[in-house]
Parts: C-alpha cells; sequence; structure tokens
C-alpha cells in the first residue's frame, strides 16, 4: 500500500473512532470536502447533507414571492416548524448510524472504506430530498391559483438564495437583481427595467440547474478518486464542475454590461456607472474591494494649511487616477477570469512538483502566477500615486 493510502486510511479511521458524536458526524465529510479542495483544487459540494433545504429566514421569501396572505403565514411557520422536527430526528439518525459504524468498518481498501462511511449520508440524501419534496408540496397546497402561478417565479427565487452562493469564482455568486434593488429607483424605472431584469432571472436559473446537476454528476467520481488517491481523475472531475461554473460567471457578466445599458437607456449614465461599480463590487470582491488611495486624497485635502494651488492639483491627480485605476483593475479582474478556473489543473502540478522535489514548486505561492502579476502591477500604480500626493503636499 502506498504512503498516501495510508495516510487516507489512518485519516477515515482516525474520524470515525472520535468520542464525540458530532466528530463522527462531521469529521469524515468535512475531510472530504477539505480534501477535495486541497487535492484536486475546488469544491464538488460534498457537505451539504446536513445542511436543512429551508430555514426560518427563508418565511419572507415565500411570503414576498408568493405573495402571500397575512392568514397564510402562521399555517406556513407551522409546517416549516414540522420540517425542521423530522429534519433534525433524520440527522440524529445518520448521526448514531456512524457513531456504530466506528466499530464495525473494517477493510484496508480506500474506495471499499469510504463506501461504508458514506453508505448512511447517501441514504440520508434521499431522505432528505423526500422532506424537501413533502414541505414544498404541502405549501403548494395552501395557495390560490393566482399565487400558484408565481410558483416558477418562487423556484428561480428559492435557487438563487439556496444554491447561487455555492460558487467559488469571482462573478460567478452575484445576484444582479439585490443590486438593482439596493439602487432604490422609483417604480417607473423598475418597470422599465422589468424585462431586462425578467430575463436575467430566467437564464441565470437555467444556468444554476445546469451547474447542480453537473456537481451531482460528478461527486460520485470525486469519492472514488479520493479514495483511489487518482489525482487525474479526481481533477478531470472537478474541470467538469468548473466549467459549469465559469458559464454561470459568463452569464453574470453578460447581465451586468446589458442591464447597464438598459439602466443608461431608462435612467441615465450617472446611475448606470454607479449600478456597474456596485455589481463590480459585488461579483468581484478580490479586485474591488476598498480602495486605499481615495481616501488618501480626502485626507490630502483636508491637511491643515494646504493651499488652494495645491488642492488644484490634487483634484487633477485625482482625476487621472480614476480612470487609470478602472483600467489596472479591469486587468487584474481578466487575470482572476482567465486563471481561476484552472486552479484544479494548478493545483493538481504544484502537488506532483512537489513530491518530485521541484524547486519552483517549493517556492510557489498560493496565487496563479497571472493573478499575483496583476496584483503587483496594481500595487505600483498604488504606490506611484500616494507618492504623487505626498509630493502635493511638500
Amino acid at each position: 500500500m502506498s504512503s498516501s493510502s495510508s495516510v487516507f486510511l489512518r485519516t477515515l479511521r482516525s474520524a470515525l473512532a472520535s468520542t464525540a458524536l458530532a466528530c463522527a458526524l462531521v469529521g469524515p465529510i468535512a475531510f472530504q470536502t477539505t480534501s477535495a479542495s486541497a487535492q484536486f483544487g475546488g469544491r464538488a459540494d460534498l457537505d451539504t447533507a446536513l445542511n436543512p433545504d429551508f430555514y426560518s429566514r427563508d418565511i419572507q421569501l415565500f411570503v414576498e414571492s408568493l405573495g402571500l396572505e397575512d392568514w397564510q403565514r402562521p399555517i406556513l411557520e407551522a409546517m416549516l416548524d414540522d420540517y425542521k422536527v423530522s429534519f433534525d430526528a433524520g440527522v440524529a439518525q445518520v448521526r448514531d448510524r456512524m457513531t456504530e459504524m466506528k466499530d464495525k468498518v473494517s477493510g484496508s481498501d480506500p474506495k471499499e472504506l469510504m463506501k461504508q462511511i458514506l453508505a448512511p449520508l447517501e441514504t440520508w440524501s434521499e431522505q432528505k430530498r423526500v422532506l424537501r419534496e413533502e414541505f414544498l408540496e404541502n405549501v403548494r397546497s395552501q395557495l390560490s391559483d393566482q399565487q400558484k402561478e408565481r410558483w416558477p417565479k418562487f423556484e428561480r427565487a428559492m435557487r438563487r438564495e439556496k444554491v447561487l452562493s455555492r460558487g467559488e469564482l469571482q462573478g460567478e455568486m452575484i445576484d444582479l437583481i439585490q443590486v438593482v434593488r439596493k439602487q432604490e429607483f422609483a417604480p417607473t424605472v423598475l418597470q422599465g427595467l422589468e424585462a431586462g431584469l425578467e430575463e436575467y432571472e430566467v437564464r441565470l436559473d437555467e444556468v444554476l440547474v445546469e451547474r447542480q446537476r453537473k456537481i451531482e454528476s460528478e461527486q460520485p467520481k470525486v469519492k472514488d478518486a479520493m479514495a483511489a488517491n487518482n489525482h487525474q481523475a479526481g481533477v478531470s472531475a472537478m474541470e467538469s464542475i468548473m466549467a459549469s461554473r465559469v458559464i454561470v460567471r459568463d452569464t453574470q457578466d453578460q447581465f451586468r454590461d446589458a442591464l447597464k445599458e438598459l439602466i443608461s437607456k431608462v435612467v441615465g449614465g450617472t446611475e448606470a456607472a454607479t449600478f456597474e461599480m456596485d455589481a463590480l463590487r459585488a461579483g468581484y470582491p478580490k479586485v474591488y474591494g476598498i480602495d486605499p488611495i481615495v481616501p488618501l486624497f480626502d485626507a490630502a485635502r483636508q491637511t491643515e494649511g494646504i493651499t488652494d494651488e495645491q488642492k488644484k492639483a490634487l483634484d487633477e491627480l485625482e482625476a487621472k487616477y480614476h480612470p487609470e485605476i478602472f483600467d489596472v483593475n479591469a486587468r487584474v479582474r481578466d487575470a482572476f477570469r482567465t486563471d481561476e478556473p484552472r486552479e484544479p489543473r494548478r493545483r493538481m502540478e504544484l502537488i506532483a512538483a512537489r513530491a518530485s522535489g521541484s524547486v519552483t514548486a517549493r517556492t510557489a505561492r498560493g496565487e496563479a502566477e497571472n493573478i499575483a502579476a496583476a496584483r503587483k502591477m496594481r500595487e505600483e500604480v498604488y504606490d506611484r500615486y500616494r507618492t504623487a500626493i505626498m509630493e502635493i503636499l511638500t
């Protein structure tokens, strides 16, 4: 048996031998999720079986999306309570079964051990799906015909709420509908945007459904690859999932631009630019985080004894800064768009290089080379403007 397989077996047995019930249940799952990310460079959503599909905070989403009446809300809350009782009972049974398994798991084949460990969870996943469908059917039974007509729109809203955040690419997880809502446009403006938002909502739902289907179909391959310590097979499965993530991200980018153009036509360019920047900050937080230079301009203008000539120089410098940093950030964003989808392959190559004692692997940083280079270029721009501001003040 290889040393990596031995480590794998020891990890699984250690997780099952945990004395705490929570560790007996969560340990293997946490190990799978972490290992998939570490070995194959991505997430396969192996840790969702223990999470309920509905929470109390979802009540408002039901109410708003379906247009529920005041008298219907207490009924919905009671049904959600019943769902939670059933869900908690199911998780407790899984916990008990996995605790019992720590004395029953046997054999040295990692793949077989994985099957034994995951058997209770796989059974529970089907039970969880049935609970979900029963709850939704109970909700439907309480709706009027008019409310039932809104069911597809509710399902799309629920999908955005539940699965949109399970992304891992910059630009993949944003909800542009929420970005538009935060602009607090007048009702007449929202009416002009309605068709564009509806098109976005439907298309985003299509690619989210496909992404989830791809994740679910590739999960068994990821598990088998982990058990067999087959990096190539694991990376191939992760790359298949990654391709579906790229489609979601590209859809988000396309509709960000389309909605910006629509907002410009309906209400004006200033509001469109505001929407674009808010969408970029929300969608690409690693790119459009806090700008360290803009506050320096504001602070410089407040410097005691500053002259009008210096203020004018600061204004002229800032006027140059904004378009330049916008272009620089676009290049950083492009680096993320290009390199992030390659992460599963890059991780595998780094692992192989480390195993061979490669100097490159030992000195490689956490980020991909192009992303690191783009960040460095941006820092150089920041430094240049910091220096320019200080030169004006002195």
